[in-house]
């Protein structure tokens, strides 16, 4: 996303009437209570794509490597300071992720306001040397699942890290709750549904027109 839209998804986030989840009024100074403490603790993960994922024959699980390649394969990048990494924990089906049944198809560490109000871009990696995405079983039974997911995942975390480094490696905790919640048209949760959704699109078009 070029910086401006960036600053214009920042922007409209701050200047919107409408608060966090709770669904609270903000004043023009700031958020209201409400939502500092909505925003105390939050994470990156699930949405709603609009392709429904192809599962793969006969229910194949993927390693995290092998489904590594296959989003590479299909163009997807992955950084270097980024792992995935299989997570039991994280529930539901493929099936349920489009019967809007409750879902988790990845998470990334959750991020803790200091005592100014700011998140900080560092503690998304959990004190380990990569940002660790935990990825549900289920997501590994679909290649087409596997290259949504990363791509929204990485889209998200490739975006906030410009965001981050412009504002110093850090950021106030609501402005940082409005880019990854869930549910906000326009945000950069919701676009990263978006470029899930064109990279399936791709990948279904390279293997009609013959590629691997």
């Amino acid at each position: 996303m070029p910086t401006a839209e960036r600053r214009h998804v920042l922007r409209h986030h701050r200047g919107r009437r409408k608060g966090s989840q709770l669904g609270l009024e903000r004043s023009s100074c700031g958020p209201t209570q409400g939502e500092r403490i909505a925003a105390k603790m939050f994470r990156i993960g699930g949405q709603a794509p609009r392709w429904r994922w192809k599962p793969n024959p006969g229910g194949m699980e993927r390693s995290i490597e092998a489904a590594k390649a296959i989003a590479r394969r299909y163009g997807v990048n992955i950084p270097e300071d980024v792992k995935f990494v299989r997570d039991k924990n994280l529930t539901g089906t493929l099936k349920g992720r489009f019967a809007e049944e409750g879902n988790h198809t990845a998470q990334v560490a959750g991020l803790t306001e200091d005592a100014e109000g700011y998140v900080h871009w560092k503690d998304l990696y959990a004190g380990d040397t990569k940002i660790p995405i935990r990825i549900n079983p289920e997501v590994l039974k679909s290649d087409e699942a596997v290259v949504a997911v990363f791509t929204h995942e990485l889209y998200e975390i490739e975006q906030l890290r410009e965001l981050f480094r412009e504002a110093g490696e850090r950021m106030q905790g609501y402005d940082f709750f409005a880019h990854v919640k869930a549910f906000e048209r326009g945000n950069l949760h919701d676009l990263a549904w978006d470029a899930a959704d064109k990279a399936v699109y791709r990948m279904r078009k390279t293997l009609r027109e013959g590629g691997k």
